[in-house]
């Protein structure tokens, strides 16, 4: 299933969205940290902020200007790599420091984020009903593949890379935060 415009791709996700929320179940005690928190006092901008695990990300979507989208009311899911996953990316701290790159990053960055709020719920369900990979186009434009692998949602961008859904989602007042264990799309000097 693609979503190739935003009216279709909002409508499909806020009925995914709902459904999702209508159907609450009991969560083990093993599964918490996996279970999405509500903030929605709070923008996608400022939950990003004030979470230690995603400074790095924070710092870059400031100093991107990519920030403020993430403030405005339009909605948004960002797919957030942890503070690890840049730390772990070959050449990654030069490339983040090295204003020259600032572009190249923002590229980076906006295929981490998707119009609408999307909740792992949402994503679960819509790969159930669909019997399969759903795929949702990215803020930049490309297409990001939602698959399962056992019980935790696999994230696939157009170039190969994969990561893994690693925590509980928030949900702020304008959209969607969930934890990645990667990034779904590599800067052009990680290729």
């Amino acid at each position: 299933m693609t979503y190739n415009t935003p009216r279709a791709a909002f409508a499909a996700i806020g009925a995914l969205s709902l459904m999702a929320l209508s159907a609450c179940t009991d969560v083990s005690s093993d599964k918490a940290n996996m279970e999405t928190q509500e903030k929605v006092s709070q923008t996608v901008a400022a939950l990003i902020g004030e979470d230690g695990k995603f400074s790095t990300l924070a710092r870059e979507l400031k100093d991107s200007s990519l920030s403020t989208v993430l403030d405005s009311q339009a909605s948004y899911t960002v797919l957030a790599p942890t503070n690890e996953v840049f730390e772990g990316l070959e050449g990654g701290e030069a490339l983040l420091s090295d204003d020259a790159q600032g572009a190249v990053v923002a590229a980076l960055l906006r295929e981490h984020m998707i119009p609408g709020a999307l909740t792992p719920e949402a994503i679960r369900q819509a790969i159930a009903d669909n019997g399969g990979p759903v795929t949702v186009r990215s803020f930049g434009e490309d297409d990001l593949k939602f698959t399962l692998d056992g019980d935790t949602i696999l994230v696939s961008g157009p170039n190969g890379t994969q990561a893994h859904m690693s925590g509980g989602a928030l949900i702020g007042s304008n959209g969607v935060v969930i934890p990645l264990d990667g990034l779904v799309s590599a800067p052009p000097s990680a290729r």
